[in-house]
């Protein structure tokens, strides 16, 4: 239901989710103090562990071929959502299918946001596939379509737009 929060347990979860209403969805990192959530020795950490324990895993593809990116965040109709995405590691993602200038590509491996406003804070992006914009910096795999995206801190694979719905 919009303005809900959906608390989600440490563990790792094989689910490309689709996600058309604004809601809060976090772990329980939510309620630590992030200040220092990652580290850095040679290459980036997750230093927290409710963001390095509960795993948002899309290497499943449960909504088929066509939506095989870990969370897809898609505003119905002419609506423009505001989810936030708070406090995961998302990795396993292979992307959703979409048009792009007349050629079909994969796009969002980790998150792809369609037409929203989503914040996507505290989230570890990694080891997710599909085409250059799929897969992103270091495979993190984050790409936004006509939206205008707080990515507030993450730490790899993010790609925006900053375009408003």
């Amino acid at each position: 239901m919009d303005g809900d929060t959906v608390l989600v347990d440490q563990g790792v979860y094989n689910e490309n989710l689709i996600i058309q209403k604004n809601i809060t969805l976090a772990s329980h990192a939510l309620f630590d103090d992030m200040s220092d959530w990652t580290g850095f020795a040679g290459e980036y950490y997750v230093n927290n562990d409710n963001v390095a324990n509960t795993r948002l895993d899309g290497s499943s593809d449960t909504n088929g071929d066509n939506f095989q990116s870990t969370i897809l965040i898609n505003s119905p109709g002419d609506e423009c959502i505001e989810p936030v995405i708070f406090g995961f590691t998302i990795t396993g993602g292979g992307g959703t299918k979409a048009t792009v200038d007349g050629e079909e590509k994969t796009l969002g491996g980790g998150i792809l946001s369609n037409n929203a406003l989503p914040k996507i804070n505290y989230n570890f992006i990694t080891n997710n596939n599909g085409d250059v914009e799929a897969g992103g910096l270091y495979q993190g795999g984050a790409l936004n379509m006509g939206s205008g995206v707080d990515l507030g801190e993450n730490v790899l694979g993010i790609r925006s737009n900053h375009l408003p719905c």
